[in-house]
Order: C-alpha cells, then structure tokens, then sequence
C-alpha cells in the first residue's frame, strides 16, 4: 500500500494511465512506414464494458474473460491529497492504511493471510484524485473477494492505536518525521530537490503543494470523518474483470455494496493552477549532496487527462523521448538515461524532457534539447517521424493488455473519462487520428520557451571530487607524518 504516481511533490517518470507504460522493442523502428488504420490493434470489446449503477448510486463495471482462471477486482474512491488542505493531505492515505490493518472479525495479520489462503494479491494507492484498491483472485473466491472488500469498507475499527501505527508507517515511507532545522531548511529551499520546486512554478498556486506533509495533525476523528463523507456509494466504483458468473457476482454485490444507504457524494475541492507567467531556471543547494553527475529537466505543464490536446501530447512524448535519447546517446554519448516523460490529472498534466549528464556537458545537452523542441514547435518534424511514433504507440498498446489485471487497471485508471463522457474513449482511435498538424499546434502551444521550468541540478560534490579531496588529505597527511618523523628522529640524535 502507498501513493501513487500522482503525489504532487514527486514528478513521475511516466503517465498515471497504465496503458502508457510502453517497452517498444527494436524491431519496432524497422517497421515500414506504411500507416495502419487504429481498428486492427484494438481489442474487440475493450471499450464497452458493461456500466451498471445500483440505486444507492454505486457504479459497477463488469468484462466477462476466460482466458485465466481468476478475477481482478477494483475498488476506486473519489478520495485524495487533492480533497485536503496544506497539513493535512496525508488524510486519505492514512484512511488507505487503516482500511486494512482490523476489522471487528480479523485483525491485520489475519487479513494478509486469509488474501494469500485465496490465491490473492492485494494492494491499495492514494493519488491526487482517487484512491484505488486492488484485489486479485483465484476465479473459485471471487465471491469471497466481494466479501473481503465489503468487510474492509464497512467493518473496519479505526482503532486508536491502528491511527498511530499508520503514522508512524507513513511516516517511514516518507522518509521519517522532519526536524526543525529539517523543515526551515526545506522551505527556504536550501535542501528542497529542485523537482519540488519546479511543481511551485509550474502550478502557479502556493496552497497545491505537498511540502513536507506529515501525519502528525491528523487526528482519528479527521480520519473518522474523511470516511463518513468519502467513502459512499455515489463516490465509489467497483471493477471486475475475469472468469465470474455475471448474475452470482451481481447477486452478491447488491447484498453488499448495494445494501449501503445511498448519500449524496461529497462536494471536492477545485483548485484555481494557472499556468506559469514566465520561465524559470532552479537548481539545489544539497539535493543531490553527492552523486557522479548532474541532471537537466526541462518541464512544461500541460492541460489534464479531458483535454483535446491529450493524445496530441502523448504522440509528442513519444517522438521527443526517442529523438532525445537517440541524438544524446547513440549519436553523441553525452547520457545514458535521456527521454521524455509526461504526467497527467484531471485538471492539469506536465511533460520533461531531459536525463542525467556528465555536470561539464549540460550547457551543451540543453542546448541540443532546446533545437529539438524548436524543430517540433515550429513544423520542421517529418510527417514520416509523427507516423512512426504514433504506431510504436499503437503496437505498444496491442500487446500490453493480454491479462485481467491490465483490464481493470486500465478502467479505474480511465475512469476520468467514462465520469465525463458516459463512456471510455477509444485510445488507439484517438491516436491514429492525430496529425502533423495537430503536433506542430500542441507543441507551439505547451512548449513554450517563456514557460519552461528548467532544472540544472548539480550535485554539491561529485564522487570523483570526494575521492580527489580524499586524496589530497593522504598526501598530506604522509607529509606531515613524514616531516613529524624526520624531526623526532633528528631530535633523538642530537641527544
């Protein structure tokens, strides 16, 4: 259990949508140049589950599969660190924890054992705009594994004691509670990673900040709470894809989820995050302390998941990531880990482009970034180049979801887009739709110079420094050893 990709303070190396986690294999760039139409690599199927919503306002979404004999089952909930104020966002991820550590029947470790005794896997994560458990299951428990769920959701004790155990595990997880020379050096930003910066300039807005959140302030009555207006059924959805009996597991989940009364679902926070004003360059003071080489971003926000320009952006980071990586590893060696990465909520998404470098040649690698962005910006790109990443895209995407985990990953990560439109959107169509055109517009749009948060991270010392400085105190030291001994001798002769 623990935060998604989504946290607001971390940039994520890659999209909050599982489907874009692409392994492109070599022979993808071999492929002919000839564009396929997007209706071959979709799966028949794949964007019509069945939607239902029982009466207390629980939306259900069900794809019968036989091809593996288990059930993936997903419960989503319109709870995150964007429905809680500064000093306080650890809430929901608190209330992620305690679901799981006792009910009144089995305390936590009898829950762990009773999901590995049913063939199971079970997980939960806490985003900007949702929480997510996951519960994978041998197909002979999946009415066990309703069962579970419900258990957990409407049994569990919220003990005083399980508050301060989850604190204190969060607490771990994020690296332990800070001191006070700690926090102030933080918020001058003096060992703040210059990541964490760039999300203050990006966004625009002081209070969407994650900051230093600790749990500290969270009492069990806020957790209380948090759950009394969350976790109803108007603001809850329940995934299963697998090898189920679709009326034995209706059945079973009316008299669960379905016997909860209905409520209104609770109003969430809007967040006002205007785009940057003007463009910024950050570094860190301590962050890196010691490393072997530098590391170059430059991070452009973006309009969210909803937005029209989505799957223009995606086309975007798949060429620019190839093209930097090609340009500044195979033909120059100037990095071993260049790319592009995107990220993307609701509301708002960024993208980066850069990778980690010898801290001598960062001038020079931004400056190969930079007239690859103005390529892309100004039309320059072949219209060859687009079509070749949107079909590694597409290829990617026909081979990524062969199992019912990866089904239902995919509809309680998309479930933005059946909330808004009353269905999810063919991915593979948008994409195929996406031109040259289309590329040159987004690019010039999001990509732009006045707004690009640059990072320029440099460790404060290098190994290769250590070790310089390291030998120079062992010279010195067999200097001064020497001159102590040659003088004590000199002494002892005289005598």
């Amino acid at each position: 259990m623990g935060e998604s990709p989504g946290k607001v303070i971390i940039l994520p190396q890659m999209i909050n949508r599982p489907y874009l986690l692409f392994v492109i294999v070599a022979l993808l760039f071999l492929a002919p140049a000839r564009f396929v139409g997007a209706g071959q690599y979709s799966q028949p199927g794949f964007y019509e589950p069945e939607v239902l919503r029982l009466e207390n306002g629980l939306t259900l979404i069900l794809k019968q599969r036989g091809e593996a004999p288990n059930v993936s089952l997903r419960l989503v909930v319109g709870i995150g660190h964007d429905d809680f104020p500064k000093g306080a966002k650890q809430t929901a991820h608190m209330l992620e924890h305690l679901l799981y550590m006792g009910t009144s029947r089995h305390d936590e470790t009898e829950i762990d054992r009773l999901v590995q005794d049913h063939g199971g896997y079970s997980n939960a994560f806490t985003g900007n705009e949702e929480t997510i458990h996951h519960l994978d299951i041998f197909n002979q428990y999946y009415l066990w594994g309703v069962d579970f769920l419900f258990e957990l959701f409407s049994d569990s004790n919220f003990s005083a004691e399980g508050v301060g155990m989850a604190a204190e595990v969060i607490g771990r997880e994020e690296g332990g509670l800070p001191s006070s020379l700690h926090r102030w050096l933080y918020e001058h930003e003096i060992t703040k990673p210059p990541l964490e910066m760039a999300y203050a300039r990006l966004l625009a807005n002081p209070d969407y900040q994650f900051d230093l959140e600790t749990c500290e302030h969270i009492s069990r009555d806020d957790i209380l709470a948090a759950h009394k207006r969350y976790y109803v059924p108007a603001n809850m959805t329940l995934i299963a894809v697998g090898n189920f009996d679709r009326q034995e597991l209706l059945t079973r989940i009316k008299a669960t989820f379905g016997a909860l009364p209905a409520q209104p679902p609770p109003v969430r926070s809007v967040w006002n995050l205007p785009y940057p004003g003007s463009a910024a360059e950050l570094d860190g003071t301590f962050s890196p302390l010691l490393d072997t080489e530098g590391n170059i971003q430059l991070i452009f926000r973006t309009d969210g998941l909803l937005s029209p320009d989505f799957h223009v952006l995606q086309v975007i980071e798949k060429y620019l990531g190839q093209k930097v990586f090609e340009e500044l590893r195979f033909r120059r060696g100037l990095t071993y880990d260049s790319g592009a990465s995107g990220f993307a909520t609701r509301k708002w998404g960024t993208l980066a482009v850069g990778g980690s470098v010898d801290v001598a040649r960062m001038g020079e690698v931004r400056e190969l970034i930079e007239a690859e962005l103005d390529r892309l910006r100004s039309g320059q790109v072949a219209v060859a180049e687009i079509d070749k990443s949107r079909r590694q895209i597409l290829l990617a995407m026909a081979g990524g979801y062969e199992n019912n985990a990866a089904f239902a990953d995919y509809y309680a990560g998309s479930l933005a887009e059946l909330q808004s439109f009353g269905h999810y959107l063919n991915y593979e169509d948008a994409i195929a739709a996406v031109t040259a055109a289309q590329v040159t517009e987004v690019a010039a749009r999001y990509l732009r110079r006045d707004r690009t948060v640059t990072i320029m991270s440099t460790p404060t010392t290098t190994i290769e420094g250590v070790g310089k400085v390291l030998g120079m105190l062992a010279i010195l030291a067999l200097v001064l050893g020497g001159g102590f001994y040659l003088r004590r001798r000199k002494i002892r002769g005289g005598q």
